[in-house]
């Protein structure tokens, strides 16, 4: 897997300036939500983050999504970042191929700057 993991996460404001985030309070919002089995964000640019789930059986990921979803832009407002495009992936989250430890945060250096 290629790009930082669970460090800073840099998002650009409306406006053109920086805002840097600790990933440990949005992964905390996500995992709050009822239903999450695995949480994975993925910062694929300056202002776009996409959310890698894995759903509990029973719950609906519509629903887990949503919440989720309200959750993170609450957050992301309250930081003058509600201009970041948020995304659920089509895939779960993915674990790291010789370990198999499941990195809750990644940015990709390249999107990022």
């Amino acid at each position: 897997m290629i790009g930082r993991t669970n460090e800073v996460l840099s998002f650009a404001t409306a406006g053109g300036d920086t805002v840097d985030l600790l990933p440990l309070p949005l992964v905390t919002l996500a995992e709050g939500a009822p239903g999450v089995r695995a949480v994975q964000l993925v910062q694929d640019g300056p202002s776009a983050l996409t959310v890698r789930l894995e759903v509990m059986p029973r719950f609906a990921p519509i629903e887990v999504w949503a919440d989720i979803e309200g959750r993170l832009r609450s957050h992301l407002a309250a930081h003058h970042l509600g201009t970041v495009t948020l995304a659920l992936a089509a895939e779960p989250p993915q674990r790291m191929s010789g370990s198999g430890k499941l990195l809750q945060v990644i940015s990709h250096p390249s999107s990022t700057g």
